[in-house]
C-alpha cells in the first residue's frame, strides 16, 4: 500500500471537509501529518484510496441495491 502526503487544501478537496476543518482534525490527533518547515500541514493518505465523490456513487448504489433486494423480499413474502 503506497503512503504519500497532501496539502490540507488538496485533503479538503478529496473529502469534502473544510481546510480549517481538516487543520484542527490534525491538531486534534485524528489526521497522521506533519508540518513543513514553512508552517504547511503534509496529512497522511493511502495512494490507492478513493476520492469523495467516487465514495459517494458507491453509496449511492449501495443504498440503491439495498432497496431492491427489500422489495423483493417483500414481493416474495407476498407470494408465499
Amino acid at each position: 500500500m503506497d503512503i504519500k502526503y497532501v496539502s490540507a487544501e488538496q485533503y479538503s478537496k478529496n473529502t469534502g471537509l473544510g481546510v480549517e476543518e481538516v487543520k484542527k482534525l490534525c491538531r486534534n490527533g485524528l489526521l497522521d501529518y506533519f508540518m513543513t518547515e514553512g508552517g504547511h500541514y503534509k496529512i497522511k493518505v493511502m495512494q490507492d484510496g478513493v476520492s469523495r465523490e467516487q465514495y459517494d456513487k458507491v453509496v449511492e448504489e449501495n443504498i440503491r441495491l439495498k432497496t431492491i433486494v427489500a422489495n423483493a423480499n417483500k414481493l416474495f413474502a407476498e407470494i408465499k
